[in-house]
């Protein structure tokens, strides 16, 4: 592959891929259960690794993770497009081409998709875009923020769907007053459990500002570990 393609020979650093032999759960999930937060990447040939990214992984397609499905005994499944991809969302579109009776998708994307385009991606199964509430790194493309999302926002409201942020923590008590305005449009949802470090402890402010969006029923956090 090309360097303007993402080639792996001099890519940032390399992650673990997925459990190879993942145990199955003790509690059978009840029927109709979803997985609700999964990346898949690659495979790389087919779907390059994007330069900007700030981690390489192996290649863990969509037919691994519905293998996985079917063998942790989940129903369905949501895509949530990954870094590594940046804003090539090729990969999460072909997934949900492919298993659309079993997959939704959350993309992420910059302006240079036209908010008509998010009706197209309706139709195949994509239900949101995710969002970083991030300090930014050089050479290191980590989405896009809520100057992004006020582009597509009368979009997503009209189709229905959620809008998803990956935050760092320092972000939430800043942000809380904004996410509390775009619930009234929107499912509001905050993933990685908030990136809230526990060494903080429960005094954080930005923990309680988490809790507040919460406990007033104005956001949902994933409980996906980072």
């Amino acid at each position: 592959m090309s360097k303007g393609r993402g080639n792996i020979s001099d890519d940032p650093r390399r992650i673990a891929g997925p459990v190879p032999n993942p145990s199955r759960p003790r509690i059978k999930p009840p029927p109709g259960a979803w997985d609700t937060h999964a990346h898949i990447f690659g495979p790389s040939d087919k779907f390059p690794y994007q330069p900007g990214r700030g981690y390489t992984p192996p290649d863990a397609p969509v037919d691994r993770f519905v293998e996985l499905l079917d063998h942790l005994g989940f129903s369905n499944g949501l895509v949530v497009q990954g870094n590594a991809h940046v804003f090539d969302n090729s990969v999460v579109l072909d997934a949900l081409t492919r298993f659309p009776g079993r997959l939704r998708g959350v993309a992420i994307t910059d302006t240079r998709i036209k908010p008509e385009v998010l009706r197209e991606w309706h139709k195949v199964g994509m239900r949101g875009l995710r969002f970083h509430l991030l300090p930014q790194r050089p050479n290191y493309i980590r989405g896009v923020g809520l100057d992004v999302f006020e582009v597509f926002r009368h979009t997503m409201t009209e189709l229905g769907w959620v809008v998803q942020f990956f935050c760092d923590h320092r972000m939430l008590a800043p942000t809380a007053p904004a996410l509390h305005d775009i619930s009234r449009e929107m499912t509001v949802i905050v993933d990685h459990l908030g990136m809230v470090p526990a060494s903080q402890g429960v005094n954080d402010p930005n923990f309680h500002a988490l809790l507040k969006l919460v406990g007033d029923g104005h956001a949902y956090v994933k409980l996906s570990p980072v």
